[in-house]
């Protein structure tokens, strides 16, 4: 129950700086001047992996909490 709340906490942070950094990019219009193809490989693929990461890594913290024992990771990558 300990690493379920750790990782929650931990990755919520994570994800939380990600948004955070996205909104200030879009609302300081940081894009303006630049190829659409530019914004897309670093501002999209690169927060993409930022977003996603770390909403598997709270998924996964949540079914540690719900389940209460390690065979939650194990479950939800297949492994």
């Amino acid at each position: 129950v300990l690493v379920g709340m750790i990782g929650a906490c931990m990755y919520w942070q994570v994800l939380y700086g990600t948004i955070i950094y996205f909104l200030s990019f879009v609302f300081n219009k940081r894009y303006v001047g630049k190829p659409v193809v530019e914004i897309s490989a670093f501002v999209g693929f690169t927060n993409g992996i930022w977003f996603v990461f770390p909403i598997l890594g709270l998924y996964a913290s949540y079914q540690l909490l719900v389940q209460g024992n390690g065979d939650a990771v194990i479950n939800i990558f297949g492994v």
